[in-house]
């Protein structure tokens, strides 16, 4: 490579592995980021790390340490000639994009493993922005004129705010719930329900909680309609809409699809609720779509554990049964189990567990038959002959 170009590819590097992740996490301008004694504390702590392993990997070393680049160098770059910019990770958050974090930060991450170098400040960050894939890939998922469900969560109502800026149009809305950031697409003229087959132009619902605003914006709003139980969470109903999009959390789903949402084991944390009923209106509706969301771990006394497992504990109340689930969501991606088989299924929840848990999920899947052992040797093979391969009657 030219010595120009490398040099060049290589402070951009730097340069991204310290603003990008920044600046998304925070939502302040380059400006701001390299004037506050906190932020610009991070950036330091990004530059060090990130410098550590470029020198091992590419002999590239621009400044001493972290804190002079990020002082003697980045600051007053960005001061004269960036201030007012905002990060391009932001914006793909925003956009409800999948970001770079993996390239940038992750690269540096695994450079510094190979090398023996501990990057704890890119681990934290690339868990921090990876805890905002399942938005990144349920909003990329929603299109205009879509019908959307809401359930209880951090990820389903962030998804209703990066959809607020992320240009959709027509949105209806038909949820048992009704929360702030509904209330913002109605707002921002995102939803208009102006496609929906039945209630067209409504926001339908059965109860609202929320914050003071969203009681002052629907009282006598007649964009807003309260209607019964029976009438918003029944699967007719709702599915006579096209289109219709459920997001739910859950709790835990096993290797099968199954998910969790009101117990683990017999401790409860949830009623039933409606998310079975939104699950199916959806998989009744045209181009209906219905997400189900979870981090893939958990911490209790201390120790990590996977959400997504071999079998649920016993005594765990099957929210939605394994034939309705459509997609799974953690922040390690998305996969649609639909029509898929025993094998398939027990691989695409595997791809979706933290990595830490994989192998064993594996071992377990193999060890209880979900996974054949002649899967890999039949899958490697296509499904129907090439063209041509067939002889002529």
């Amino acid at each position: 490579m030219d010595p120009a170009i490398r040099e060049t590819v290589l402070f951009k590097l730097l340069f991204n592995t310290c603003m990008n992740p920044t600046g998304a996490l925070t939502g302040l301008s380059y400006g701001e980021l390299v004037s506050h004694p906190h932020t610009l504390g991070l950036i330091e702590r990004l530059a060090e790390e990130t410098l550590a392993v470029l020198a091992a990997e590419f002999d590239y070393r621009p400044a001493p340490s972290g804190a002079a680049y990020a002082r003697e160098t980045l600051a007053p770059a960005m001061l004269a000639r960036s201030a007012g910019h905002r990060s391009s990770m932001l914006q793909d958050i925003a956009a409800g994009r999948r970001t770079e974090i993996d390239s940038l930060n992750g690269a540096v991450a695994w450079l510094g493993w190979q090398h023996g170098i501990t990057t704890p400040t890119h681990d934290a960050l690339i868990d921090l922005i990876g805890a905002r894939r399942p938005i990144e890939e349920i909003s990329a998922e929603i299109k205009d004129g879509d019908c959307l469900q809401i359930g209880i969560g951090g990820v389903p109502n962030a998804v209703c705010r990066a959809l607020a800026q992320a240009g959709v149009k027509d949105l209806g809305i038909n949820t048992e719930m009704l929360v702030d950031g509904l209330m913002e697409l109605v707002k921002v003229g995102a939803a208009t329900g102006s496609r929906k087959q039945v209630d067209v132009g409504k926001a339908v619902y059965a109860f609202a909680i929320g914050s003071r605003e969203l009681y002052a914006c629907i009282d006598r709003n007649p964009d807003f309609e309260t209607r019964a139980v029976g009438y918003t969470n029944l699967p007719h109903p709702v599915s006579r809409n096209d289109n219709v999009v459920a997001v739910n959390s859950t709790g835990q789903m096993d290797l099968q699809g199954q998910a969790a949402s009101e117990s683990s084991g017999h401790r409860h944390f949830s009623g039933t609720g409606g998310q079975l009923g939104f699950v199916r209106a959806a998989y009744q509706s045209k181009d209906g779509r219905a997400f189900l969301c979870m981090p893939s771990t958990y911490e209790r006394r201390g120790v990590r554990k996977s959400r997504v497992v071999i079998d649920l504990p016993g005594g765990t109340i099957v929210t939605v049964p394994r034939t309705d689930v459509m997609y799974a969501v953690t922040e390690y991606g998305m996969v649609c189990l639909k029509g898929k088989s025993v094998a398939e299924r027990a691989k695409a929840m595997i791809s979706i567990a933290h990595p830490d848990f994989r192998e064993e999920l594996e071992r377990e899947a193999y060890g209880n038959g979900l996974i054949p052992r002649a899967y890999f040797w039949w899958a490697q093979y296509p499904r129907s002959p090439p063209a041509g391969a067939r002889s002529e009657a």
